[in-house]
């Protein structure tokens, strides 16, 4: 229901013109795209009706997959306040 409220309001016709351009949502999974972690997110992109957009499509996820041990750690202890 959240998201096709939000959809609706942006995709809202505005003086009898709809004022964006809202290609259908994607979860998108941040592990696809070289990050060692499994994070799913929404992505809404929108554009105003006067630019050329109608071809967007989302990135494709990258072929390699990342691990911990391939991203720089920290050299020193993190301090106890960001736990």
């Amino acid at each position: 229901a959240t998201l096709r409220t939000i959809l609706s309001t942006l995709r809202e016709v505005i003086d009898g013109d709809t004022y964006y351009f809202v290609p259908p949502p994607k979860i998108i999974n941040a592990r696809d795209f070289g990050v060692p972690q499994n994070r799913e997110r929404i992505f809404i992109v929108g554009f105003r009706n006067d630019q050329d957009a109608w071809d967007f499509e989302y990135p494709a996820p990258l072929k390699e997959k990342a691990s911990f041990g391939s991203h720089a750690r920290e050299k020193d202890p993190v301090p106890a306040k960001y736990y």
